[in-house]
């Protein structure tokens, strides 16, 4: 682990520590650390809910109590969280079967996709488009990856698989984003193609573009 990822994770810890201690400041420092990253997991697929399954998932934080395993990042903790929240609200407004797939469906299936993505003539929007079509899984993994920077090992900590899994599940993924992308027949061929090649750096605009078009962290919280 890089000595800055470890430093974060120790402020993380004694953060989270003191918070379920009854120390509301620590809290809303963890709060404000953590809410741009998994704001922006929610918006990517269920934007009009993003902001109540952010608090949601803080909440669930505070209220599940016990200790970490040793070595668990408290930010890869918090996406479980939210990974877990996630398929729990499609399987419980999303899909009357309630049998939602995390490695089966996707959220261009289970919701649909945004109408205007490909108005903007925009490599970052189509990439958003081809993500959505993704199992719900295989996207987080890629956004985990590539826009929030984890490790293989934290990004196996979040979708509870082993990290060799991972791996073949982001090789997997990085081929169904460029048959998706290709597939689409009503985008201009040289932007498809741009896409394709600069797919990686075109991960990270689009982490941006959606951060830009979101929004920090309330005042309050926590």
């Amino acid at each position: 682990m890089q000595p800055g990822r470890a430093t974060a994770d120790q402020i993380d810890s004694t953060l989270l520590s003191d918070w379920r201690a009854g120390d509301r400041a620590s809290g809303l420092r963890l709060f404000r650390r953590h809410y741009p990253p998994i704001f922006r997991f929610f918006q990517s697929k269920l934007a009009t809910e993003a902001e109540d399954l952010t608090h949601e998932t803080f909440l669930a934080c505070l209220e599940q109590g016990g200790q970490l395993r040793e070595g668990a990042s408290v930010r890869a903790y918090l996406f479980g969280i939210a990974r877990h929240l996630l398929v729990d609200r499609f399987r419980r407004h999303h899909r009357r079967d309630a049998r939602t797939d995390p490695l089966v469906d996707s959220i261009a299936e289970l919701v649909g996709s945004p109408g205007a993505v490909l108005d903007s003539n925009d490599s970052r929007r189509l990439l958003l488009l081809a993500l959505r079509r993704l199992p719900i899984d295989l996207q987080i993994m890629v956004e985990l990856y590539y826009w929030e920077e984890f490790s293989v090992r934290e990004t196996a900590e979040v979708v509870g698989v082993p990290e060799g899994t991972v791996k073949s599940r982001l090789s997997r993924a990085r081929r169904l984003l460029s048959e998706h992308i290709e597939s689409m027949r009503d985008v201009p061929e040289a932007l498809r193609s741009q896409t394709i090649q600069d797919m990686e750096q075109w991960a990270v605009r689009l982490r941006d573009m959606l951060s830009e078009g979101g929004q920090g962290p309330p005042n309050t919280g926590a």
